[in-house]
């Protein structure tokens, strides 16, 4: 769809990838996540969350059940990754405690319900996210994916309010003062669960009849 194809064809470092409910956040992530493993042999991709519940049975799910098994060189249950045959591993870690990051060198990070995860978390993987497998003489393939509902905290002033562009895309959308500083290496793309032109007909009005307008903005927009 329009607000996803955008966001695919952006080539900024770090990408915060926020909407309401039903717009497609993950399966955006996870298309993000496959052309990065095929375009870069020896990738070395984490994804995580504040719980593991939170991306189990979510993206790691559907990626597990995408992956053509001729793809596939490894998998390990116990320590939760998956090798491809040109060399790149996926792993899946809770993000729990940033000083357990330190160890990583990575050439892309995908945060998953990251305003439920620490601002510390995001800088640190920032750090590790250095990998000279994502480097090429035409192309830096190094990504960070932010995936979260629009919200308060460090997705807002450290991401939103830094980023050098913001994308927007629907029409329960907040306005955005535009950062004083602006960092090149970072852009925003929101887009409002209306944005979704797959959704059945009715799907907003069935989620917010007779519900507050506080509820029906965070719902709609803020999810």
């Amino acid at each position: 769809q329009h607000h996803q194809l955008q966001l695919h064809k952006d080539p900024t470092l770090y990408i915060l990838n926020a909407g309401g409910y039903g717009t497609g956040k993950t399966l955006t992530s996870r298309q993000e996540l496959y052309r990065h493993i095929l375009l870069t042999p020896n990738a070395n991709v984490l994804i995580g969350a504040k719980i593991t519940a939170q991306y189990e049975q979510t993206i790691k799910r559907d990626i597990e059940q995408d992956l053509p098994l001729l793809l596939v060189k490894h998998v390990s249950q116990q320590k939760s990754y998956i090798d491809l045959v040109n060399g790149a591993r996926i792993l899946f870690r809770p993000f729990d405690d940033p000083d357990k990051l330190r160890s990583l060198n990575l050439t892309m990070f995908i945060i998953v319900e990251a305003s439920e995860v620490d601002g510390d978390t995001y800088h640190q993987l920032k750090t590790r996210t250095r990998n000279q497998a994502a480097f090429t003489q035409q192309h830096d393939w190094r990504r960070g994916i932010i995936e979260t509902n629009p919200s308060a905290g460090w997705v807002r002033s450290d991401v939103l309010l830094n980023a050098s562009s913001i994308h927007q895309y629907g029409s329960k959308i907040e306005q955005h003062p535009p950062s004083l500083t602006p960092d090149p290496n970072i852009s925003a793309h929101i887009a409002s669960t209306d944005s979704n032109q797959y959704l059945p007909p009715n799907f907003i009005q069935e989620l917010t009849i007779n519900k507050p307008q506080w509820y029906v903005f965070a719902l709609v927009r803020s999810r």
